[in-house]
């Protein structure tokens, strides 16, 4: 069994321990909320000026009233007096040597009411970043150059020399989602610093639910996270996490715990460029996307308002399906995790958000 299998078989089991991590779903008051915005028009009644017309007629003339909505026609002989009374119409007619008044007033206008209802749903974030997002890759580290060299799964897919030379900068910190990366065989383990279960509220701590703490890896050494990371030094970071967070924090929660992880980096890393991609949409009851949306929503307005140079990489959008939720194609089994192909239209967004 060669060394990628038994990759793929770590990380589905990682994936498994991953599943169960989220515990019960309270309550996001800080989620945003849809509104509804009415407008009503109205159409004053008009007012139409009565119109007066007489007419000479003989005993035995016939006159013919017509109005918009009715015709009123009176015969007369002899010497009668008729009043006919309409909701818009009076009508007199006297016969002998008969003179004919006829009153049309126009009945007003109804008043029109008409609403016009917006709704507001969560915002979806654009595909396409702010230019600040773009980035000179710089030049690729080369001790991951035999790696990259002729390997399928970017010459299958399409990848330009470019576009692998900015991955082959990058450092993925993450959950179990992120480190399919390594599993599939899309990065060498160095590069993507990931644990099933993390998530920025608890990369630095034990896991409360076993009581054990995360164990990353990069080179020889496995162990906690901040030697990790420091050992990495990256000059690029793109963290990927989150999926563990929606069912226990609130949006709120997630953002300053996020805000406060890139904080850290930065005073480890200060001239490395920190981004956060939004979290993969699911095909899972479990991991609504609907509230998935709403994470998103606010970690990139929290990235945003911070001022800090923190970057959005939006890598939902092009995963999502007919149905808004994440396209059939891509998931690995448990309607959560993602299969290796998904992996391809992760980083061809990242590429194309930053190059």
């Amino acid at each position: 069994m060669n060394k990628r299998k038994l990759s793929v078989i770590a990380f589905c089991l990682a994936a498994a321990l991953c599943t169960g991590c989220a515990g019960k779903e309270i309550d996001d008051n800080s989620a945003l909320d849809i509104s509804t915005t009415t407008t009503t028009t109205t159409t004053a009644a008009a007012t139409v000026p009565a119109t007066v017309t007489v007419t000479e007629t003989s005993p035995t003339e016939t006159t013919t009233t017509t109005t918009a909505s009715e015709t009123t026609t009176t015969t007369s002989e002899t010497t009668t007096t008729t009043t006919t009374t309409t909701a818009a119409t009076t009508t007199t007619t006297t016969t002998a040597k008969q003179t004919t008044t006829t009153t049309t007033t126009q009945a007003p206008k109804k008043t029109t009411t008409t609403t016009t209802t917006t709704t507001t749903a969560a915002k979806q974030e654009p595909v396409t970043p702010p230019d600040s997002y773009k980035i000179d890759p710089g030049t690729p580290d080369t001790k991951y150059d035999s790696f990259y060299k002729n390997n399928s799964l970017y010459t299958a897919n399409g990848f330009t020399q470019q576009e692998i030379d900015l991955i082959k900068n990058i450092t993925f910190v993450g959950d179990s989602v992120c480190s399919g990366l390594k599993a599939y065989g899309w990065m060498p383990k160095d590069q993507v610093l990931a644990e099933a279960c993390a998530a920025a509220r608890n990369i630095f701590t034990l896991h409360t639910d076993t009581n054990w703490k995360f164990v990353f890896h990069y080179g020889n050494f496995a162990g906690e996270f901040k030697t990790a990371y420091t050992m990495a030094s990256p000059k690029l970071v793109v963290c990927s996490m989150g999926m563990n967070d929606i069912n226990l924090v609130t949006t709120e929660q997630y953002c300053n715990a996020y805000l406060k992880l890139l904080d850290w980096m930065k005073t480890v890393t200060p001239d490395a460029k920190l981004f956060v991609t939004s979290i993969t949409p699911t095909r899972n009851n479990s991991f609504p996307t609907s509230k998935i949306n709403k994470y998103n929503a606010a970690l990139k307005q929290a990235l945003e308002s911070s001022g800090k140079g923190y970057g959005y990489i939006d890598i939902t959008t092009a995963m999502k399906g007919a149905d808004g939720n994440l396209a059939s194609t891509f998931p690995s089994g448990d309607g959560i995790h993602v299969g290796s192909n998904a992996y391809a239209v992760i980083l061809k967004q990242i590429c194309a958000q930053l190059l």
